[in-house]
């Protein structure tokens, strides 16, 4: 059994947290944040993800911050960073359509086929979208082992 990663959008870090227990209700699945979607946010970037300023992205001090967690850490609440929900909510889904065969390349997203990755971006998208566009709203994920 691998690691559920569930992406939701709320008002602040402690709507976010009251979905540690159970999940949130209205969330979609999605890539691991800390490696799989910085993957996709360095491409973006136009930078090459196995770079070191690809890795640097991960540095940043709001990178997947947590928000809550169970005290073994099967259940977490993660903040994904202002910049990369920037990035990702004001491109174009188009856009990103065009970075899905380049993302599906890299070592991280190597088990995925295109067309799948072109699902994740379709689920996502309206989440990074509306967090980029409300601006007092942050995307989180519910990551459960």
């Amino acid at each position: 059994m691998g690691v559920i990663n569930e992406y939701f959008v709320a008002a602040s870090d402690a709507e976010a947290a009251q979905a540690l227990e159970n999940g949130p209700p209205d969330g979609v699945i999605g890539p691991d944040p800390h490696t799989e979607l910085v993957a996709l946010e360095a491409i973006l970037l136009g930078l090459d993800p196995d770079s070191a300023e690809a890795a640097d992205l991960v540095s940043r001090a709001d990178h997947a911050v947590d928000v809550a967690a169970d005290s073994t850490y099967d259940r977490m609440v993660l903040k994904i960073g202002s910049a990369t929900t920037q990035l990702i909510g004001t491109t174009t889904f188009d856009e990103l359509r065009a970075h899905v065969p380049r993302w599906a390349q890299t070592e991280d997203m190597a088990a995925y086929a295109v067309p799948d990755l072109h699902d994740v971006i379709a689920v996502l998208h309206p989440l990074f979208t509306a967090a980029a566009a409300r601006g007092a709203c942050d995307v989180y994920v519910w990551m459960s082992l």
